[in-house]
């Protein structure tokens, strides 16, 4: 479990990263859209690789606990409505992961 403050930094760099990329984001950045000083940061996290990897490890986590939640709730005995029913809460999991980030992707003007 984080912090409320280290969530505000996973959070904010989740963005930064996605919009700038590792090498584009700072660390000063991230911590001005976190709302905190950058040695606030560095005392969290130490460096810049260690924030980036605790982003990745944090949201690899999250999809674990769905998917893990999905299979417990899966309860069908038949293996085809087993399958189907996993299936579908996959593409859920995935859908609700797309949509959460879904700001992150820059989008096509059309005319």
């Amino acid at each position: 479990m984080v912090s409320q403050t280290e969530q505000k930094f996973l959070d904010a760099a989740l963005e930064i990263f996605a919009e700038k990329g590792y090498k584009g984001a700072t660390t000063r950045i991230i911590a001005q859209k976190a709302g905190f000083s950058e040695l606030t940061l560095f005392r969290k996290f130490k460096t810049k690789e260690n924030l980036f990897n605790a982003v990745l490890t944090h949201n690899i986590e999250k999809v674990k606990a769905d998917m893990a939640k999905a299979l417990e709730a899966n309860t069908a005995t038949d293996e085809k409505v087993f399958l189907t029913t996993l299936i579908t809460d996959m593409a859920e999991i995935a859908e609700k992961i797309m949509t959460s980030y879904c700001y992150l992707v820059p989008r096509k003007m059309t005319p």
